[in-house]
């Protein structure tokens, strides 16, 4: 058993309210679709951390209200259309839509830097927000030195932060990506058939990988050599030395 039973846990309510248009021109040739929309989500399942001396360290309850709301744009197109069954075809189907979505209430909201961390529900900011440390640089004191530090509360620094208020923590975005962009293509001739799909995600943050003390440098380098976005090396060493405190 990883998590005790909550006798006060409620179902989930979702309220949706859509409003849409169809539509298509040249013979339906030209096709497609145009929606705006609002969720909104009361009583949202999610874990909540326990004080470890009631023997579990986290339960699921009923924690926030969320509300989503959006465009959905769709445009079908047949850039040729076959004269019998073994006829060639190309169909081109463009799908846009953009998402915001925000926490509108948050039961027994978190105290804590780590647990604003674990479960990132604020008022006001959206569902998936990414919540940051403010890194204050590295320790040089005697037996402290190459270890990170970390501003807390009144400019303070320690080298633990997660047990400070959650005014310590920056806000650095969204993991969710507002905008999602899809093309899909199809090619058909004579009982054969071609697809691709192109698809764009933008308008959200990637945080960089976690690096766990005393993970090797080499394996630090390896992580940002695979990201997309190069780094002067001078700038691998000085972020490994950093995270790892090798």
């Amino acid at each position: 058993i990883s998590s005790p039973a909550n006798p006060d846990l409620r179902w989930e309510q979702n309220r949706t309210t859509n409003v849409g248009l169809d539509y298509g021109f040249m013979s339906y040739r030209l096709r497609g679709s145009l929606d705006y929309y609002v969720k909104t989500g009361k009583d949202i399942f999610a874990p909540i951390t326990l004080d470890p001396t009631t023997g579990f360290s986290s339960m699921v309850a009923n924690v926030a209200s969320i509300r989503n709301n959006g465009i959905e744009l769709a445009i079908g197109y047949d850039w040729f259309v076959p004269g019998n069954r073994r006829g060639f075809s190309w169909t081109t189907n463009l799908t846009v839509t953009y998402n915001k979505n925000k926490v509108l209430e948050v039961e027994n909201p978190a105290t804590r830097a780590y647990d604003l961390v674990s479960l990132p529900y604020k008022t006001g900011y959206p569902v998936n927000a990414l919540w940051a440390y403010r890194f204050a640089g590295i320790d040089d004191r005697p037996g402290l030195v190459g270890q990170s530090m970390y501003y807390v509360e009144n400019g303070n620094t320690s080298h633990n932060a997660s047990s400070a208020s959650v005014d310590v923590l920056e806000f650095g975005g969204q993991s969710d990506p507002k905008a999602i962009v899809g093309m899909d293509n199809q090619l058909r001739w004579n009982g054969l058939s071609l697809g691709f799909l192109l698809v764009y995600y933008g308008g959200h943050q990637i945080g960089s990988v976690r690096i766990v003390m005393g993970q090797s440098a080499e394996h630090c380098l390896s992580q940002f050599l695979d990201s997309r976005k190069p780094f002067r090396c001078s700038g691998y060493r000085r972020i490994c030395l950093y995270v790892t405190g090798q």
